[in-house]
């Protein structure tokens, strides 16, 4: 299994901003050409056939009607662009939100354990309490087990971990009255 890599993820997040980044542009540019080809529609429909209906107005409103269709498809192209790449940022965001929560969690990982062996220490010399590590937490062994008081090992030098009564090694009986 590959090891985890926080670089890896930081940079798919940064690919993302900057793909997202590329859909607002490329969106916009779309809409800036459908403006122009409407640009285009407006001269072409006034000046060949809508000059015999020019009514009052004249010929003033035609540069308005341009520029008006070409903000509108500029806006629709960028306002479409921001919404598809919004998902690309969210995806972005929750990515870095996951390696700072794994960051997080290490550290106080890493902290509690160094708590939990202080505590444990602490446990042991003050009450000579029998108390096993493991992985989610200590263990206060029941009363009816043997409490060996910091003579647990015995005089072949086995150490007496799950406070037997008798050395596992030599078979020897552990000396419980200290």
């Amino acid at each position: 299994m590959p090891a985890y890599n926080r670089s890896l993820i930081d940079k798919y997040a940064q690919h993302l901003y900057v793909r997202a980044a590329w859909i607002v542009f490329v969106h916009t540019v779309v809409g800036l050409l459908i403006g122009v080809a409407g640009w285009l529609a407006i001269s072409t429909y006034y000046y060949q056939i809508g000059s015999a209906f020019h009514g009052s107005l004249g010929y003033q409103w035609v540069p308005y009607a341009q520029w008006t269709c070409v903000g509108i498809f500029v806006l629709l192209g960028y306002i479409t662009g921001q919404g598809k790449a919004y998902w690309l940022r969210l995806q972005a965001q929750m990515a870095l939100c996951q390696v700072q929560i794994e960051h997080n969690t290490r550290q106080t990982w890493a902290s509690l354990a160094t708590v939990q062996g202080l505590f444990v220490e602490y446990l042991r010399s003050i009450h000579h309490m029998n108390i096993k590590l493991y992985d989610h937490g200590p263990e206060v062994l029941p009363a009816n087990v043997a409490v060996v008081d910091r003579g647990w090992t015995c005089e072949c030098g086995q150490f007496n971990e799950q406070a037997l009564p008798n050395c596992g090694k030599c078979g020897r009986a552990f000396d419980v009255s200290k």
